[in-house]
C-alpha cells in the first residue's frame, strides 16, 4: 500500500516504481480540492482513498481506471460523479457518505454504514450512472436525430427552391419562345398581308395597263377604221363625179346621196 499526503503527480517521496505499478493508493485528508486530468493514467490501481478530502468533483475521465474495485470517497463536497463512472465495471465497494449529492444519487449511494452497505452502493451507483449514461446518450441520439431532421428538412427545403427556380425558369423559357413564336407568326401574317396587298395593287396596275391598252388599241381601231372609210368614200366621191361629168349630167342623185351620207358621216365623226 502506497500513503501519500500529497498530491500523487507532485509526490517527490514516493518512488516512481511505487505509483507506477502500485494497486493499492491511500491519498486520504490532503485537503485536496480537485484532481489532475492525468490522474486516469494510473489504471493499475485496485483499490483508491480519497476520503476526507474538499473534492468538488472527479475528472470527466476518472473511469479510466476501469480494474479500480474498491474506493473510498467519503466526507468530500462532491454533488455528481463524472459520466465515465459508468465504465467502473470491477468496482466492488464504494463509499460516498458526507458529500453533498444530488437526491437522485443520495438515494443510490444510501448510508454505507457497513462493509454490506458499501457494497450495495457500489453496485446501485453504477447501475444508476449506467442508466444515466443511457439517458445521456439517448438524449444525445434524440439531439442527433432533431438535427438529422433539421438537417433533412433544409435540404428538402433547399432542393425544393432549387426545383422551383428550375420550372420558374423553364416557365420563363416556354414564355419567352411563345412570345417569340407569336411575333414571328404576327410578323409573317403582317408580310403576306404586305404580299397580297401588292399582288393586288399589282394586278390592278396590270388590269390598268391593260385597260388602257385596249382603249387605246380600240381608239387605234376606230381611227383606222373612219380613215378607211373616207377613204373609200372619197374614192367612190371621185368615181361618181367622173361618171356625172361624163354623162353630161349637172345633177346626179347619186352624187347628190353621196354627198348627204359624207355629210352625215363628218357630222358624226
Amino acid at each position: 500500500m502506497v500513503h501519500c499526503h500529497v498530491l500523487v503527480m507532485v509526490c517527490s517521496d514516493i518512488p516512481q516504481a511505487s505509483l507506477s505499478h502500485g494497486v493499492v493508493l491511500d491519498l486520504s485528508r490532503n485537503a485536496f480540492t480537485t484532481l489532475p486530468e492525468n490522474f486516469a493514467t494510473l489504471t493499475h490501481l485496485l483499490s483508491l482513498d480519497l476520503s476526507s478530502n474538499s473534492l468538488t468533483e472527479l475528472p470527466e475521465n476518472f473511469g479510466q481506471l476501469s480494474l479500480l474495485q474498491r474506493l473510498d470517497l467519503y466526507s468530500n463536497k462532491l454533488q455528481e460523479l463524472p459520466a465515465s463512472f459508468a465504465q467502473l465495471k470491477q468496482l466492488k465497494w464504494l463509499d460516498l457518505k458526507g458529500n453533498d449529492l444530488q437526491p437522485e444519487l443520495a438515494e443510490a449511494a444510501g448510508t454505507c454504514l457497513d462493509e454490506k452497505e458499501c457494497k450495495e452502493c457500489a453496485h446501485k451507483v453504477l447501475k444508476y450512472m449506467k442508466e444515466l449514461a443511457a439517458d445521456a446518450e439517448r438524449r444525445r441520439q434524440r439531439e442527433l436525430e432533431k438535427q438529422r431532421v433539421l438537417k433533412k428538412q433544409k435540404e428538402d427545403e433547399k432542393e425544393k427552391k432549387q426545383v422551383e427556380a428550375k420550372r420558374q425558369r423553364v416557365e420563363e423559357k416556354r414564355r419567352r419562345r411563345e412570345e417569340f413564336e407569336k411575333l414571328q407568326a404576327l410578323r409573317k401574317a403582317q408580310g403576306d398581308m404586305e404580299d397580297d396587298e401588292e399582288e393586288e395593287e399589282d394586278e390592278a396596275e396590270e388590269d390598268t395597263v391593260t385597260s388602257t391598252k385596249n382603249k387605246v388599241g380600240r381608239s387605234e381601231f376606230c381611227c383606222l377604221l373612219i380613215t378607211l372609210i373616207v377613204v373609200l368614200v372619197s374614192v367612190m366621191l371621185g368615181f361618181l363625179v367622173v361618171y356625172c361629168h361624163e354623162g353630161g349630167r349637172n345633177t346626179c342623185p347619186l352624187l347628190q346621196q353621196a354627198l348627204n351620207i359624207t355629210g352625215i358621216m363628218a357630222y358624226i365623226m
